[in-house]
C-alpha cells in the first residue's frame, strides 16, 4: 500500500491489516497447494515434502518468549527436525538429528519427532518422553538406527529451564552479548540405542534477554572440499555479535545462510532453532 503520507493512526491500520491477510494466507494455505507452489524456487526430493511438512510454524513471538528454528539446505533436507509447542506458561521443545540422510534418514525423524509430540501431548516428563522414543525406535524391524535431540521445558514466568542432552551438540546460551556456559549435562545415549534411562536432567535459569541456540552437527561439522568446517568458534562468534535488536527469526535466517555461505554447498543437514526469553 502507498500513501501520500504517514501518520501514527495509518501505520496502525495498515499493521492491523497485514496480520489480516497474513492470518488468511496462513488458514486458507492449508486447504490449497496455491501459495505453497508460488514460494518455491524448485521442486522439494520426497524426503524434503516429509520433514517439511512435519514442522511446526517456523516463528513463533507470545511476547514473553520467541521462537524461530530454520533447517538448510531447503529443498534436499532429510534427517532434521525440531518441534516446540506453548502450553500455558510451558514453552516445550525438541531439536532432533537422525542418521543418514534421504527418505530413509526422513522417515526415522519422522518416528521421532511424531513420537514426541505424542509423549508431549500425554503430558509426560522429559524422561518418559526419551524412553517412549527410545524404544518406538530400537522397536523397528530395521538395522541399527538412532536419533539424537535436545529436550526441554522452560517456563516463560520465571525462566526455569529444563533439558537433557541426547547425544547431541551442546546449546548455547547468549546472555548480554556472551555465549555463557550452560549447567553441565552428561549426554544421553542416542534414542534407538539406549534401554530407556536419561543419564542426567540439567536446570538452568534464563534471564530476560537470553537466547538458547540448539543446533544440529551439520552447522559446524559442514565444511568446504578445499575448507575447514565452519566450526563451534565461529557459531559462538557469530552468536555474541549478533544485533540483540535482531528479531529471533531474522538471527536464525542470517545464521544458516552464513554457514552455507562458508562452504557453499551442504553435505549434511543444518537446523538452527532459538528460543529468546523476554
Amino acid at each position: 500500500m502507498v500513501f501520500s503520507e504517514i501518520d501514527d493512526e495509518r501505520r496502525s491500520l495498515a499493521n492491523s491489516l497485514a496480520g489480516v491477510i497474513a492470518a488468511l494466507l496462513v488458514t486458507r494455505g492449508q486447504c490449497t497447494d496455491a501459495y505453497t507452489t508460488l514460494r518455491r524456487s524448485q521442486k522439494l526430493t520426497l524426503a524434503a515434502e516429509m520433514q517439511w511438512d512435519l514442522l511446526p510454524p517456523l516463528s513463533l513471538d507470545s511476547g514473553r518468549v520467541s521462537v524461530a528454528g530454520l533447517i538448510q539446505p531447503a529443498y534436499e533436507v532429510g534427517g532434521d527436525s525440531f518441534d516446540y509447542a506453548l502450553n500455558g506458561d510451558t514453552l516445550e521443545f525438541g531439536v532432533f538429528d537422525a542418521m543418514g540422510h534421504g527418505l530413509a534418514s526422513s522417515q526415522l525423524s519422522h518416528l521421532a519427532v511424531t513420537s514426541y509430540r505424542h509423549s508431549r501431548r500425554s503430558g509426560l516428563d522429559l524422561e518418559a518422553t526419551y524412553a517412549v522414543m527410545d524404544e518406538a525406535i530400537r522397536g523397528r524391524d530395521l538395522d541399527e538406527v538412532f536419533v539424537t535431540s535436545i529436550l526441554g521445558r522452560l517456563d516463560i514466568v520465571t525462566g526455569d529451564l529444563q533439558w537433557i542432552n541426547v547425544g547431541h551438540p551442546t546449546p548455547f546460551l547468549i546472555r548480554g552479548g556472551e555465549v555463557v556456559q550452560l549447567a553441565n549435562c552428561e549426554p544421553t545415549l542416542p534414542a534407538g540405542l539406549g534401554d530407556g534411562s536419561v543419564t542426567e536432567i540439567a536446570n538452568d535459569l534464563m534471564r530476560p534477554g537470553d537466547r538458547l541456540c540448539c543446533i544440529t552437527d551439520g552447522v559446524v561439522d559442514a565444511h568446504r572440499p578445499d575448507g575447514d568446517d565452519f566450526g563451534e568458534e565461529r557459531v559462538r562468534s557469530f552468536l555474541a555479535e549478533a544485533n540483540p535488536r535482531r528479531d529471533a527469526m531474522e538471527t536464525v535466517r542470517q545464521l544458516t545462510h552464513t554457514v552455507l555461505d562458508h562452504h557453499g554447498y551442504l553435505s549434511d543437514d543444518c537446523t538452527v532453532f532459538l528460543i529468546e526469553y523476554r
